[in-house]
């Protein structure tokens, strides 16, 4: 509890010169708000900048967490700042009011809403923060814990369905993926992941071993079809979801899939390390690993919770 309450209250970091705005993305068909950052040290009157578009979501489970806590926030800032980006946060619904796939949905529109504004016709909103400072032709999508549970679902959704404007994905981070089967363990219907998905979508087909939480289960589709070309996952020593992540590599590696994917573990830590505990040496390299991912090939990046538009 003592994590939950200073998760919620612990006081905003001022360190980054950050704007930010807030609005609704599409009222009539998701009722998720979306936050942008924009670093405002690289920010011109007279130039236009152009930055990749990123995404990002994080939750812990799909049941609890915001855009809106201090931690997010922070971290945000943080990752901004270092990968000189502009972010836009989803705040997407959360079960269990609104059971899985509610989150899916409102992050897919909210990549659809973001996708939209390519085309400088669609725009209504009087900040059109993403035209002025967005490089679509580079998009990048992030998440942790269970944004990067997000993070796989809507880019193997990408595989299926066009996103406006034919923009792709080229790549994005997925940082303590979330994601769990009956058979790591005979009392597994007693671990707290199984029963937060049971919380999250208690009426999933398969339960636990439903393709949206076990990518590699029976009838789920081939990881060859994850619509990106660049891929970066993170595991803690710690974690115990350290041997998922590690396999997912391997399994999309054994997929098929033409894409790079990059596993990068963090000695001594355990789950989202760095969202909780900012100020760590292992903290500050890890965003400094993802803001280089981001901006390696100076890319859009699109993170669950968030999005995020990278400078070129």
């Amino acid at each position: 509890m003592a994590a939950l309450r200073d998760y919620l209250t612990c006081q905003p970091s001022h360190r980054h010169q950050m704007k930010t705005q807030s609005v609704v993305s599409n009222p009539k068909t998701s009722p998720s708000r979306q936050k942008s950052w924009l670093d405002s040290t690289s920010q011109s009157s007279n130039t236009q900048l152009e930055n990749s578009p990123s995404w990002f979501t994080s939750t812990e489970a799909h049941c609890v967490g915001s855009v809106y806590t201090f931690l997010c926030h922070n971290f945000i800032n943080s990752l901004v700042s270092q990968a000189k980006a502009l972010a836009v946060s989803v705040e997407y619904r959360l079960a269990p009011e609104h059971p899985l796939p509610a989150a899916y949905e409102d992050c897919w529109a909210a990549l659809q809403w973001v996708a939209s504004y390519y085309v400088a016709s669609n725009i209504t909103n009087s900040k059109p923060w993403l035209i002025d400072h967005g490089d679509y032709d580079r998009v990048y999508i992030g998440g942790d814990s269970a944004g990067g549970n997000i993070v796989h679902n809507i880019t193997m959704h990408a595989s299926i369905e066009h996103i406006n404007n034919d923009i792709k994905i080229m790549g994005g981070y997925a940082c303590f993926l979330t994601s769990w089967r009956s058979e790591l363990s005979k009392n597994y219907e007693q671990s707290l992941l199984y029963r937060f998905w049971m919380v999250a979508c208690p009426s999933a087909r398969g339960g636990i071993d439903n393709p949206m939480m076990n990518p590699w289960a029976e009838d789920a589709p081939s990881l060859s079809g994850l619509a990106c070309s660049r891929l970066l996952v993170c595991v803690g020593e710690k974690d115990k979801l350290r041997d998922r992540g590690i396999r997912y590599c391997e399994e999309l590696r054994k997929s098929g899939w033409k894409g790079e994917v990059e596993l990068v573990e963090i000695e001594g830590e355990n789950h989202c390390f760095h969202i909780f505990n900012p100020g760590t040496e292992n903290a500050k390299n890890l965003v400094k690993r993802l803001a280089s991912f981001i901006i390696k090939e100076l890319c859009v990046l699109f993170k669950v919770s968030s999005l995020v538009l990278v400078e070129k």
